[in-house]
This record gives C-alpha cells, sequence and structure tokens, in this order.
C-alpha cells in the first residue's frame, strides 16, 4: 500500500488553515466596517446640517432687512435650537469610545442612531411649515418689495398656506421614506447587522 505524502497533507491543512480568518481578524474587520460606518453617518450629518444653515441664514436677513423683527427673532431662535441640537447629538456620537469593546460601542451607536433618526423625522415637520411661510414672505418682498401684515387678510393667502402645509408634509414623508430610511436606515441595519454576528461569534 502506497504511504500518504505526509507533507502534501500537512501543506494542504496549512493552506486551508489560511484561507480561514481568525477571530481576532474577524473583530477587526467588523471594528473598522462599524468606524466607517459611523464616520459616513456623521458626515453626512455635517452636510445636511450645513445646507439647512445656509438654506436659513437668508431668510433671517431679509426678515432683518426688512424690519420685521419678530419673525427675525423667531427664526434665529428656530436656526439656534438646531445648532444646538447638531452639536448635542455630535458630542454623543463622540462620546462613544471605539477604543473600548466593540460590541458595547455599535451598541451605544445603534440606540443613538435610532435617537437621530427619530429627532431627523420631528425636525422635519417643524421645518417644512417654516419653509411655506418662507416662500409666502419672500414671494410677496419679491413682487412687491415689501411685507405688508395686511397681506394675512386675505383669505387666498390662508388657502395657498394650508395647501403649502399639506403639500409640505405630503413631501416630508415622501423625502423620510427616500432619504432618512434609505440612507440612516440601511446604516443602522448594518451595524445591526455587524452587533449580531459579534453576538453570535461569542
Amino acid at each position: 500500500m502506497e504511504e500518504p505524502d505526509l507533507r502534501a497533507v500537512w501543506q494542504q491543512g496549512h493552506a486551508l488553515n489560511k484561507e480561514v480568518p481568525s477571530v481576532a481578524q474577524t473583530a477587526q474587520q467588523h471594528r473598522k466596517r462599524s468606524l466607517n460606518l459611523v464616520e459616513h453617518i456623521k458626515s453626512t450629518a455635517r452636510r445636511e446640517h450645513r445646507i439647512f444653515l445656509i438654506a436659513a441664514a437668508p431668510g433671517a436677513i431679509l426678515l432683518l432687512f426688512t424690519g420685521h423683527y419678530l419673525w427675525a427673532v423667531g427664526l434665529l431662535v428656530f436656526i439656534g435650537l438646531n445648532i444646538w441640537k447638531y452639536e448635542a447629538e455630535m458630542h454623543l456620537f463622540n462620546r462613544i469610545r471605539p477604543e473600548e469593546n466593540t460590541l458595547d460601542y455599535l451598541k451605544a451607536v445603534s440606540r443613538l442612531l435610532r435617537q437621530f433618526m427619530r429627532n431627523y423625522r420631528i425636525g422635519i415637520l417643524i421645518f417644512i411649515p417654516l419653509v411655506v411661510l418662507g416662500s409666502i414672505f419672500f414671494g410677496q418682498w419679491w413682487v412687491s418689495g415689501d411685507l405688508r401684515t395686511d397681506l394675512w387678510q386675505q383669505p387666498a393667502i390662508w388657502l395657498l398656506l394650508v395647501l403649502g402645509i399639506v403639500a409640505g408634509i405630503l413631501f416630508s414623508r415622501w423625502w423620510l421614506r427616500f432619504w432618512v430610511h434609505t440612507f440612516y436606515g440601511s446604516k443602522l441595519q448594518e451595524i445591526e447587522e455587524i452587533i449580531r454576528d459579534l453576538s453570535d461569534s461569542k
């Protein structure tokens, strides 16, 4: 009977062992993937925040320029609250230390991302009526060169306001499905998938 080639068997087994990733390598891959996900979420939130400031600042300047200080103060307060909300959320993200246990880190990120998505929905539903009001004010200023309060005594303006808010809410529902669930929801799903993988490997 022909003796087996022990060297060939050993080399074959050694090659198979190389192909199978170790637990440490798998954990490192999960860690790198999770950090990339969190950084992507943070960079997207920063970009959205800048777009909001760029869109809202001209409205506040226009209201101040035309002497409507009460509306301007209201818009500035809303902008300030939005800045505070953004800074608070980024502070919470930065407080989570990735140097600690990867599983605990991802669980904390998952909880925070769920809270972020909930606040995002509320913010959109508040922001849309303000956009409608701002559009009406800007349209009035663009046509007549002034902002008159007697304009609000006309029923057509109130009808336009109601229709604009309804259209804005419908748009916001579509936007929430299209963007929030597509981007943030998919990232949350990826994070929870990594959490399940890490939990199963324990």
